[in-house]
């Protein structure tokens, strides 16, 4: 009777509720856009066919006495146009009204029943500058708050000019490919006027010219088909359709350092485009190094210079084509390829000697390593596969494969030749740290090239405390190790080696403790080694699969009065650390010390921080310090604020997050960061970013500063994958990953 007589109490409540209170909300509303985010110039104003909408879902019907409900509607960087008091609101938001109460403040009154469902507020507004935002104001209604969301960012150009990777040339010879891509849809083809849908490219180098008018322009994106080639053209038909390309004409002449590129008109595009122009080709009578450049003019286009070519002497360079930086852990290989390419036509010299050699690193796992111990999958010649035909010598030095040469075969004038090295295995010491780089030369020429081909990772962090012992007692026992891994598997299924550097006088009693105080590692037998006493053998029967630490405690050892004081050293190997490379091994000099000799040195391997569970990094607004892990570093120009957005040089992000300096490119005004696995592409003044080729809207421009490129962080941040906060009362950045 109880239980019946508290549902109809609860029952009666919820009538009350809907019937009596006119206050009383049973359900909001869920709040977004109708669209995603719009880029328009400034000053731009939104018609209802092009206006994107708040969008208000109302879970319930809205039906009760008294007077109407009203909830606001806010903007930033934007103003409200007097056309939406006179929208008709029974399209978008029926049974209310819209007023607009200043340029910034729309009030929405809504009347006594409004049925449930997907209303609308169309955004009819002129962006002021700067990023356009709407919130939502619910006053306790049956409407959601919703805070500042972006719905459209301005840009004073409706298209960008860019260029892809920019060749060396010498007399003739493509330059690289411009392209041209539409911020606002229909900027380069809508305009029924054909002065609006001309580009104009017109070499700034006076003994250059086009070598002819006939270069590849085609459309993608949503110019997808369009195509100066009328063959390729299978989307479009009717001759305005296709791009047509010509000469200029200067004092009623042709003139071949200009070249108009006409745009078909296309008023229907369903999404921005892009205009590319490849198969450029310039040629000059008169040689002289230097930057070729061009200027892209139109209607829809700021003027804008663009460097296309480098007039260079010859040269070779090398190039990882996969754009992937591999990793290498101590005492690890791995397989890499790249190739090795003429940089200008005509630049190698057939019959002579190329020589590729690696530092920092070995292509073999053993010292006197001759070429037989070299692991190369192929060597390709502009794609032919010329392994077998090719003879290799050894390069030596200090008895470890560091290298190896063949002489150059008969090579295509016409082409930049490429010799293609493919899956060449380089082993990292032990020991080593940074990056491991790739030289090729040409013997009894300049031309030489070197770029990074992998980074080293370290694979353990290691503390130690040293042992330290008398002359003349038995059993002593001290001495501790503690060994993390950076990551899981680090230490491999294998021996861990621990030896302690050979004196007639020192013996070892009982094994020390051994015990995994973090992670999952498998720790097997402990002991020292029958043959060699003073190496102490750790059997790792499983690898982690989550970052482990080891601890090494209690080293008992006996002294006798004939052992001199000194200090004795520590090498940790074994398959373990060093599963692929039979040599080297970290090494801490003053793990032992006999007698009253203070150590003076540091040791030679990664100290252990215990507090370093991830990487921190920390840019202070106004300071030209900043700390990687704590350790500060200087910057030539000091981190600031714009528009509410942390600017930082794009070089000194790079360097806190680990990102070797000859990863970042600049370029005829766009910054490039490669790494393992993205391609960044951010233009000076733009706010657009592109990673790995798909643009993406910013909120903050890229600037130059002092002769600096600047960024914003939090954009970058976003596109590297890596966490960014913000610490107001200290005015700090701080990255970790």
């Amino acid at each position: 009777m109880k239980k019946k007589l508290k549902k109809v109490l609860v029952l009666t409540a919820m009538v009350t509720c809907l019937g009596a209170l006119p206050n009383c909300v049973m359900a909001q509303s869920d709040n977004g856009l109708s669209k995603g985010t719009i880029i328009e110039k400034t000053g731009y104003q939104f018609t209802a066919v092009n206006a994107a909408s708040l969008r208000i879902d109302l879970k319930d019907t809205i039906d009760y006495k008294g007077s109407p409900k009203t909830f606001y509607v806010m903007l930033e960087n934007a103003k409200w146009l007097d056309s939406i008091n006179t929208v008709d609101t029974s399209k978008y938001f029926r049974a209310s009204t819209f007023k607009k109460i200043n340029d910034t403040t729309l009030e929405v009154k809504m009347n006594n029943s409004i049925l449930a469902g997907v209303k609308y507020v169309p955004l009819l507004v002129e962006l002021t500058g700067g990023e356009a935002k709407v919130s939502v104001d619910g006053m306790g209604t049956e409407i959601s708050d919703m805070k500042a969301t972006t719905f459209a960012i301005t840009s004073e150009s409706k298209a960008e000019v860019t260029v892809g990777e920019i060749p060396s040339i010498r007399e003739e010879d493509n330059v690289a490919t411009i392209r041209i891509d539409e911020i606002i849809k229909g900027s380069l083809t809508s305009s029924s006027r054909s002065e609006d849908r001309t580009i104009t490219l017109e070499l700034q180098n006076d003994n250059y010219e086009f070598e002819n008018p006939q270069p590849l322009v085609t459309g993608s994106k949503g110019l997808s088909g369009m195509t100066s080639k009328a063959k390729d053209n299978d989307k479009y038909t009717g001759e305005q359709q296709f791009i047509n390309v010509r000469y200029g004409f200067s004092n009623g002449k042709e003139d071949k350092s200009v070249l108009k590129v006409y745009l078909p008109q296309v008023e229907d595009a369903m999404s921005v485009g892009r205009i590319s122009i490849s198969e450029l080709r310039v040629k000059t009578n008169k040689f002289q190094p230097g930057i070729v450049s061009i200027k892209v003019s139109g209607t829809a286009l700021n003027d804008k210079i663009v460097q296309v070519a480098d007039a260079k002497e010859y040269g070779i360079l090398i190039r990882d084509d996969a754009n992937k930086i591999v990793a290498i852990s101590n005492g690890n290989s791995e397989e890499v390829s790249f190739t090795i390419a003429e940089d200008v036509l005509e630049s190698m010299v057939e019959k002579r000697t190329l020589e590729i050699t690696v530092e920092n690193g070995y292509l073999a796992p053993k010292q006197k390593a001759g070429i037989s111990d070299l692991s190369l999958g192929k060597l390709l010649l502009n794609g032919k596969d010329i392994t077998k035909t090719t003879s290799f010598n050894p390069v030596i030095k200090d008895n470890y494969l560091v290298g190896f040469n063949f002489d150059i075969p008969t090579l295509d004038s016409t082409v930049r030749n490429k010799f293609s090295i493919e899956n060449l295995k380089i082993y990292a010491p032990a020991t080593a740290s940074g990056v491991i780089k790739v030289t090729s030369e040409v013997a009894g020429t300049k031309l030489a090239a070197t770029t990074t081909i992998a980074n080293i990772k370290t694979a353990t962090q290691i503390r130690v405390s040293s042992l330290k012992l008398k002359v003349g007692i038995k059993d002593q026992v001290g001495g501790k190790l503690i060994i993390k891994e950076t990551d899981k598997s680090m230490l491999k299924q294998g021996v861990l080696e621990l030896e302690i550097e050979e004196q007639e006088g020192i013996t070892y009693g009982e094994v020390p403790n051994v015990k995994v105080i973090e992670g999952n590692i498998k720790i097997g037998t402990v002991t020292y080694d029958g043959i060699v006493p003073n190496k102490l053998k750790i059997k790792i029967e499983r690898e982690s699969s989550k970052p482990s630490t080891i601890e090494i405690s209690g080293f008992n050892v006996t002294v006798d009065n004939t052992v001199p004081d000194g200090h004795y050293k520590l090498s940790i190997k074994g398959t373990a650390v060093s599963p692929d490379v039979s040599f080297g091994s970290i090494e801490y000099p003053h793990f032992m010390t006999i007698g009253d000799i203070p150590v003076t040195e540091e040791p030679l391997a990664p100290a252990f921080d215990t507090s370093v569970m991830t990487n921190t990094s920390k840019f202070v607004i106004g300071s030209n310090i900043y700390l990687v892990n704590g350790i500060p570093k200087t910057m030539d120009g000091a981190a600031y604020i714009e528009s509410n957005k942390t600017m930082v040089p794009v070089r000194y992000i790079a360097d806190a997050i680990g990102i070797p300096a000859d990863a970042i490119h600049f370029k005829n005004q766009v910054v490039t960061i490669q790494t393992a696995d993205k391609i960044i592409n951010l233009a000076i003044g733009s706010n657009m970013i592109e990673v790995n080729g798909e643009r993406q809207g910013m909120s903050g421009k890229a600037v130059i500063k002092n002769d600096r490129a600047y960024v914003p962080v939090a954009e970058i941040a976003k596109a590297l994958g890596v966490k960014v906060e913000w610490e107001p009362k200290t005015q700090t950045a701080l990255f970790s990953y």
